[in-house]
């Protein structure tokens, strides 16, 4: 089984949280044989693209943990 998903995150500092994550996206460690993602940015700035593809479930719900993890920190540091 094959799992492609496009999550898309609003966000009035989209710009910001993109450069914030493209580090991690750009590791390869963010890639398995199992389950990636790519990371951009939408035209308007104001939407930052995650592309996942997963082998099976199990590597998909562990990519996307992995992602709302990095979002859950950037909520946090918004907020210090």
């Amino acid at each position: 089984m094959e799992i492609k998903a496009s999550l898309n995150i609003m966000a009035e500092d989209a710009d910001r949280l993109f450069r914030c994550m493209r580090p991690e996206a750009e590791k390869e460690g963010h890639a398995s044989d199992r389950a990636s993602y790519t990371l951009k940015l939408g035209k308007n700035k104001k939407e930052l693209i995650f592309e996942i593809t997963s082998k099976d479930a199990v590597a998909f719900r562990a990519t996307m943990n992995a992602i709302t993890q990095l979002l859950a920190v950037h909520e946090k540091m918004k907020k210090i």
